[in-house]
């Protein structure tokens, strides 16, 4: 249980909660020093505002958000944003230097919303989708809900659905690449389907 305006640092090791969160409070995790971090967050949560953040200089940071529903993650920096629809949490859910993302159990919603990331999303289980940024994208997709897009440097996996930004992209497959839905966005956009490196029948 946290008491008020709870801050936990750490120089070395991992931030992990397995068993939830309670106490109501504000909570900063902050990830000091350089080299690699991961912060976990899972079970039943009860804070206010949630701040992960990790210290610029170090690499490879991963957040992990799984509270077993679904949640909507924004990237609107370079490794920077938020997350909303995470139950338990009562106020804001803010992230900065995480360049990978994994998601829940549930659904997740990963959308890239003016920022980049300099590593990677995986969304787990559930099914989930990536929206794009608002400018000229390319996605590749390489294999079963698993690919590469423009603003995310090591692509992404377990992704079914795939949302185009208000800007033109185009789609390559790769033979035995694979997902459930791709919407192209805005109406205006001018969007291309590239199937010629697929070698068995189109479904």
């Amino acid at each position: 249980v946290l008491g008020a305006g709870t801050t936990l640092t750490t120089n070395t090791c991992n931030i992990a909660f397995s068993n939830g969160i309670a106490g109501g409070q504000s909570l900063a995790l902050n990830g000091g020093g350089v080299g690699s971090h991961t912060f976990s967050v899972a079970g039943t949560l009860a804070v206010n505002n949630l701040t992960v953040t990790a210290t610029v200089g170090s690499t490879n940071n991963v957040l992990s958000v799984n509270t077993g529903g679904s949640q909507n993650w924004l990237v609107t920096g370079t490794n920077i944003g938020s997350l909303t629809g995470v139950a338990g949490v009562g106020g804001a859910f803010t992230f900065s230097n995480i360049a990978f993302l994994d998601g829940s159990s549930g659904n997740d919603n990963f959308i890239l919303n003016g920022g980049t990331l300099g590593g990677g999303i995986n969304g787990m289980a559930g099914t989930n989708s990536l929206t794009g940024n608002s400018v000229a994208s390319n996605w590749g997709i390489t294999g079963a809900n698993t690919g590469t897009v423009t603003g995310i440097g090591s692509g992404f996996l377990n992704i079914q659905n795939l949302v185009g930004g208000n800007a033109n992209n185009t789609f390559t497959f790769a033979d035995g690449g694979s997902v459930t839905s791709i919407n192209g966005g805005n109406l205006a956009n001018t969007n291309t389907i590239n199937y010629s490196a697929v070698t068995s029948a189109v479904t």
